[in-house]
């Protein structure tokens, strides 16, 4: 399900865990949604983050797949905790651009938000 609001990439709703790390600590949730800007993560227990620290997150698709991505806490309202990503490979945009894909249907709006991320 696609997300109609004016932002400068398009948010997609799907079914997938999320698995964050920092240090040698790591926390469990549910994604509620997902750009290339970041993502919305819903956990049933507090993270307890050090801005100071780089977090890892690695996102698992019901397809069997997964991205890894540094990212960064941009906000968080109770259990709901929102990152913006801050690097992740190659392999992992492209993953990110066919999943988001998948869910827009589309091709142009989403290459175009891939163009605007990598510049």
């Amino acid at each position: 399900m696609v997300i109609e609001e004016k932002r400068q990439f398009t948010r997609v709703s799907l079914v997938a865990e999320a698995k964050l790390g920092q240090g040698n600590q790591t926390w469990l949730g549910r994604v509620v949604d997902i750009s290339f800007k970041g993502v919305l993560i819903n956990s049933r227990t507090p993270f307890i983050l050090d801005s100071n620290k780089t977090i890892v997150a690695d996102i698992f698709f019901k397809n069997d797949t997964s991205i890894r991505i540094r990212v960064k806490e941009a906000h968080n309202n109770g259990l709901l905790y929102g990152f913006n990503f801050l690097e992740f490979d190659d392999d992992g945009m492209k993953h990110l651009r066919n999943i988001i894909m998948d869910n827009v249907g589309d091709d142009l709006g989403v290459v175009k938000s891939v163009g605007e991320k990598l510049n």
